[in-house]
């Protein structure tokens, strides 16, 4: 007997000030749903919102609120009340019964929480920070191997916790070499959004830099992002500055890289997972907090905030990993790796429980 079709609905925005890692996310949850799962995504049509039409996936768009959105004010990201944002969830699902809502946002409360639990049988919360959650909420984090305290007052069998956990798209569980000569590259990565414009400063870094080493890099950035012009300028000249966009995953330039260089968040936690080494800054409240306990285990390092970028040192890094024999490069990466280890099981297993 086949079975019943299990209704599904993701709140997740996306935009210049948001970025695409909560979007992006919430899509690599997909391939993890029992096949009996129909999702539908619902979100505010932001400034610079990524779409990802070409999924099939459908997708409810709701007006954005009128208030300005700042990028180190995560209660500002609804850009208007958390009353408001769940009248237009509640009006945006329409009749359609729901049987899970998932739910990745920064501007979550606990009233909004407490309001939706009315109107869904079940919420699954995305969490990067850890926080006091309504009574009956599952939460979702896998940056914390060991339980924060805000954690400690939930029934445990609602919390999944740790890098066992982390949605890691498919395309990733592949085992990967080791780039070397010729063959590896250099990569750059800030995020769909890049507020802090570190992508161009970067750029500028290793513009000198990588025609003395001859070493390939490789910039992925879009016309959102601040510099975007000066970046293709900078980039379509360069001899060793490639300059790619819009790319519709980033296997590829894991493949072939030996170091990366971007921002905390999501694909922080992909890199691991490739034993990839990163050089990486902040730009978001907390990135660095959230980060810390990976790196207090070597697995990456930490330059700083974004205001504080210093070209200087960042070669400075960028030689000393360079300087690293193929074998001490390979030992770096299964270190990186064995600290992050994602479940596929786990992760399926825990999924179809909620939606029996």
């Amino acid at each position: 007997m086949a079975k019943t079709k299990k209704n599904i609905l993701f709140r997740v925005d996306s935009g210049k000030i948001i970025g695409a890692g909560h979007l992006s996310r919430c899509l690599s949850i997909l391939p993890y749903l029992p096949p009996f799962s129909r999702p539908t995504f619902i979100s505010k049509d932001l400034p610079g919102r990524y779409s990802f039409m070409t999924t099939g996936i459908p997708e409810i768009l709701l007006e954005p609120g009128k208030k300005s959105l700042k990028l180190e004010d995560h209660a500002t990201w609804f850009g208007e009340s958390w009353k408001k944002d769940v009248s237009k969830v509640l009006e945006g699902k329409g009749e359609t019964k729901y049987d899970l809502l998932v739910v990745d946002h920064y501007a979550l409360t606990l009233e909004w929480e407490e309001e939706m639990l009315k109107h869904f049988p079940k919420i699954l919360v995305y969490d990067d920070y850890p926080r006091i959650h309504a009574e009956g909420v599952y939460v979702w984090n896998a940056n914390y191997s060991t339980l924060p305290k805000e954690y400690e007052v939930m029934d445990p069998t609602r919390v999944f916790l740790g890098p066992e956990y982390f949605p890691l798209n498919p395309l990733y569980y592949s085992p990967r070499e080791i780039p070397w000569g010729e063959e590896s590259q250099i990569f750059v990565f800030f995020g769909g959004a890049d507020p802090a414009g570190l992508t161009y400063q970067t750029c500028l870094a290793l513009a000198s830099w990588t025609q003395e080493k001859k070493i390939k890099s490789v910039i992925l950035s879009n016309s959102s992002q601040p510099n975007f012009e000066k970046i293709q300028a900078l980039c379509e000249p360069h001899p060793y500055l490639v300059l790619k966009t819009n790319l519709p995953n980033l296997k590829e330039e894991y493949e072939k890289a030996w170091v990366c260089i971007g921002a905390g968040g999501i694909s922080s936690l992909e890199r691991f997972t490739r034993g990839l080494p990163s050089l990486v800054y902040s730009f978001v409240k907390g990135h660095n907090v959230i980060m810390g306990q990976f790196m207090d285990k070597g697995m990456f390092r930490f330059l700083g905030e974004a205001v504080d970028f210093d070209p200087s040192a960042l070669l400075l890094e960028l030689d000393a990993l360079l300087s690293l024999s193929r074998e001490e490069r390979t030992l770096l990466a299964q270190h990186i790796q064995k600290h992050f280890c994602p479940s596929k099981e786990k992760i399926e297993e825990f999924l179809a429980e909620l939606l029996v």
